[in-house]
């Protein structure tokens, strides 16, 4: 079953990341969409699986800005997409001196 989650983010500090739990369990994600409407200062976000010592990282970390041309930062996937597995869940993790608003949509198969 493809499950959509949806997470507003408005968090992210100088030094310690901040991990927020988009999915909290283990699925295969089959889309992404980041969209940033609020940039913050040298903000940066990654996504990643919870597997444990090592995260597997799905997008690597990019900065975040507000994108001039009408679309989305980042659309990962698609219908016709394979799924990746995600061991222990989906975690965005954020970034930088001050942040902004960024929102993530994920589609999921559980």
């Amino acid at each position: 079953m493809i499950v959509p989650y949806v997470k507003r983010i408005t968090t992210g500090t100088t030094g310690t990341p901040v991990t927020t739990a988009l999915v909290p369990q283990s699925c295969y994600v089959q889309q992404i969409v980041i969209s940033c409407p609020g940039a913050g200062t040298a903000w940066t976000m990654r996504v990643q699986d919870k597997s444990s010592p090592d995260p597997f990282v799905l997008l690597p970390e990019f900065t975040l800005s507000v994108p001039t041309d009408g679309y989305t930062n980042v659309m990962w996937g698609g219908q016709n997409f394979i799924a990746i597995p995600m061991e222990g869940g989906i975690d965005v993790v954020t970034r930088g001196t001050t942040p902004g608003i960024v929102t993530v949509w994920a589609h999921i198969i559980q």
